[in-house]
């Protein structure tokens, strides 16, 4: 298990570190273990060791056998060349870079009692590997960690909306993105973020003050328009979007791509693109009120539907009582529309974004419940706000789902030695 290598280097909790080979015999010192890379090139990066009292600073990769450097082609690769000592548990061939130069080869010590710990977090069936353990780590631990991960959580949320501004420089348009990938409520994000990407920004700015038209844009896109059950309004939004995909060269989405299976009917995909369609007739510039929410009070009245100025205008589904946003939709595209936008949008204008404001905003927020908040509250760890819950969701499909046991700051508690009891009482 390579990774319980990496971690075991970092962590410095190896038994011994022989060098061999030419280097044999030689004293060795590490001085710092380097930086983790988890993208291409070497494992550790800017690490610092001493090798009889010279000080080599540079790149370490680390390997269970010495002839994996070349299984993995490093000698044919000019990142590598960085490369100052290879760590490998099993030294069964000497090892030399792209310009042949042979590398200083050391044989890890591995602790067996560390080693069975580690597999058996990452072998482990719980839906939470380490739930049998999970009293052994502190409550300081548990706290602080699911804080990290949630701002963890929304700084990648940032990044992603930074990539959009690479492609889309109006920030209506990366809005406009955003508020339609969020109005899938996870299931079908990524088929309402196709949709926005065939329905440019401009077609809905310019038929903005035609509900209908917006309406038959969102419906007609979506290949949902033989749902809507009104025969008169069917005839009328199919004419509509006729005009709409003459006028704007507009070519719809595979309709099949839409999941409907435990979904409630709030949620439905027509449901949610005719509450799209009334808010974005709405509301002439959203992205731009967008960053001015507070809070989900604000969001709620910004998002709020008056009903249609005359019967039938969007069908009566689009008036139901059921299409209103409830507190837990709110608070989802609170966290991860307004705040995480408004955080990248300061980034863009020179002022100082602050994740400590996101930090704020997220504790005043109630905790979120879905499968996997539940699985810790099981385990007898509750979220007292977003904040937790945030975390508890980036810990449960960052680290336990892909087994990043050793990655995850309660994991490397429980490998070391001061984690044998329990400490949550």
């Amino acid at each position: 298990m390579e990774t319980f290598l990496h971690y075991l280097w970092a962590s410095r909790q190896y038994t011994s570190l022989d060098l061999v080979g030419e280097a044999a015999p030689a004293t060795i010192e590490v001085i710092d273990p380097g930086t983790h890379n988890v993208h291409a090139g070497p494992d550790f990066f800017n690490a610092k060791v001493k090798i009889n009292n010279i000080l080599w600073v540079g790149d370490v990769e680390v390997h269970r056998s010495a002839g994996q450097w070349f299984e993995h082609g490093h000698h044919r690769d000019p990142l590598y060349r960085s490369v100052i000592l290879h760590v490998v548990e099993y030294a069964d061939t000497s090892t030399t870079d792209q310009g042949g130069r042979r590398l200083p080869t050391c044989v890890i010590g591995v602790p067996e009692e560390l080693r069975e710990r580690a597999e058996y977090l990452v072998a482990s069936s719980s839906l939470l590997p380490c739930s049998p353990l999970l009293g052994r780590v502190s409550e300081h631990s548990i706290r602080e960690w699911l804080h990290s991960l949630a701002l963890e959580r929304m700084e990648r949320r940032v990044e992603q909306i930074a990539e959009l501004y690479q492609s889309y420089s109006d920030p209506r348009e990366v809005g406009y993105l955003l508020l339609m990938r969020y109005f899938g409520f996870s299931l079908n994000n990524d088929t309402m973020e196709a949709l926005a990407r065939s329905l440019p920004y401009r077609v809905v700015e310019a038929e903005q003050d035609r509900l209908v038209a917006l309406e038959a844009a969102l419906l007609g896109q979506a290949g949902l328009l033989d749902e809507v059950l009104d025969d008169d309004r069917r005839r009328q939004l199919v004419r509509e979007y006729a005009r709409l995909r003459q006028d704007y060269g507009l070519r719809p989405i595979d309709a099949r791509r839409w999941l409907r299976a435990k979904i409630r009917p709030a949620n439905q995909p027509l449901s949610r693109l005719l509450q799209l369609a009334s808010i974005f007739h709405l509301h002439r510039d959203l992205a731009q009120e967008c960053l001015y929410i507070r809070d989900i009070d604000q969001l709620s009245r910004l998002l709020s539907l008056h009903k249609p100025s005359r019967r039938g205008s969007s069908s009566d589904q689009e008036s139901s009582p059921s299409l209103r946003l409830g507190k837990q939709s709110l608070s989802m595209l609170f966290i991860n529309v307004i705040v995480p936008y408004q955080i990248e949008y300061a980034r863009r204008t020179g002022q100082v974004p602050s994740f400590e404001v996101a930090r704020h905003s997220l504790e005043e927020l109630p905790p979120e419940s879905n499968r996997h908040t539940r699985l810790f509250d099981q385990e007898g760890i509750h979220a007292a706000n977003a904040l937790g819950s945030q975390g508890m969701i980036e810990l449960r499909t960052s680290y336990c789902l892909p087994r990043k046991c050793l990655f995850c700051r309660w994991g490397r508690e429980l490998l070391s030695a001061r984690s044998s009891k329990d400490k949550r009482g």
